[in-house]
């Protein structure tokens, strides 16, 4: 699919900084590790794939509780306990 929206965020204990992106109209952080991401042209749906890069320190990072106008990421460190650091995600539209 098409990308919809990417963007680099910067997360620390003070927020969820969009540092880059695209069709972004803003980043929450919800708790240590929980950042909700905010389209700013929502989609028709919530068929749509979101591939995200921890950066900075090791760990992962996933999606969840996509819909339409936002999705939610959180982010772990090797051990699975979340913590604030910083990630990249591309958001592909699906047919």
């Amino acid at each position: 699919g098409k990308s919809w929206a990417w963007g680099r965020v910067a997360l620390t204990g003070a927020g969820a900084v969009l540092t880059s992106g695209f069709n972004v109209a803003g980043t929450v952080r919800n708790g240590v590790g929980s950042v909700q991401i905010q389209f700013t042209r929502p989609l028709t749906n919530n068929n749509y794939a979101v591939i995200i890069t921890a950066r900075g320190v090791g760990g992962s990072a996933i999606a969840f509780a996509e819909d339409p106008t936002f999705f939610e990421v959180q982010r772990a460190d090797v051990g699975g306990a979340l913590i604030d650091a910083d990630f990249t995600f591309e958001v592909k539209a699906l047919p």
